[in-house]
């Protein structure tokens, strides 16, 4: 398989490249004043500006419609089921359409926000594992997933489901921090719990 260059890479040989312009535009400007050759020279660094934005936008673009795509099924499996589309623009603002409607994540429960904020964290160590990009450790912290509007049933079903989809990525590691409930003894065993009980402390 072909591996994919690194976006930042990229980007830091088009930031050289742009800085080479810049340099060879300030020796002319030096050596011959404010004359065509000058002129040429802001030309080809505005050209090379504009094709430098239209390569990172394009590139972004088809980043973010991958992490859309990761997050909608990961969003699926951790109970939002009828989720049918998801759209990530370039200012980072998520649509989620299901049921026929589309909303703003904001506008979204607090029980399907915790999903969502779960699911794009995973995507985004999917998505950058898949592209070859960046070195994510693997390691998710979800503090007091509790307080959410998420029923226990439903708290249950969500932790197991986020659990089994870590273990399949592989090298990823989710670190809870909850008050002990029903829902989090029946899916993570007692050797992967740090529990105080009575009036001791976890830490």
């Amino acid at each position: 398989a072909v591996k994919v260059p690194d976006q930042e890479v990229q980007v830091v040989q088009l930031e050289a490249q742009a800085a080479q312009l810049r340099e060879l535009m300030s020796d002319r400007t030096k050596s011959t004043g404010p004359d065509g050759d000058t002129e040429e020279a802001l030309n080809v660094l505005r050209k090379a500006t504009e094709v430098s934005k239209e390569l990172m936008t394009e590139k972004q673009s088809e980043v973010l419609n991958q992490v859309a795509q990761s997050v909608m099924e990961l969003t699926r499996k951790f109970g939002m089921v009828n989720v049918t589309d998801m759209q990530l623009d370039n200012g980072g603002r998520l649509k989620v359409k299901q049921g026929g409607a589309t909303e703003w994540f904001s506008n979204l429960t607090m029980g399907e926000r915790l999903r969502v904020k779960i699911a794009v964290a995973l995507a985004a160590v999917e998505v950058a594992r898949n592209r070859g990009h960046g070195r994510h450790p693997g390691l998710m912290m979800i503090d007091s997933p509790a307080s959410e509007e998420v029923v226990n049933t439903d708290f249950e079903a969500m932790l197991d489901s986020v659990s089994s989809t870590a273990s399949e990525m592989g090298d990823v590691q989710i670190v809870i921090g909850t008050t002990a409930r029903p829902a989090v003894e029946a899916v993570v065993p007692i050797e992967h719990r740090l529990q105080a009980k009575g009036d001791d402390f976890v830490f």
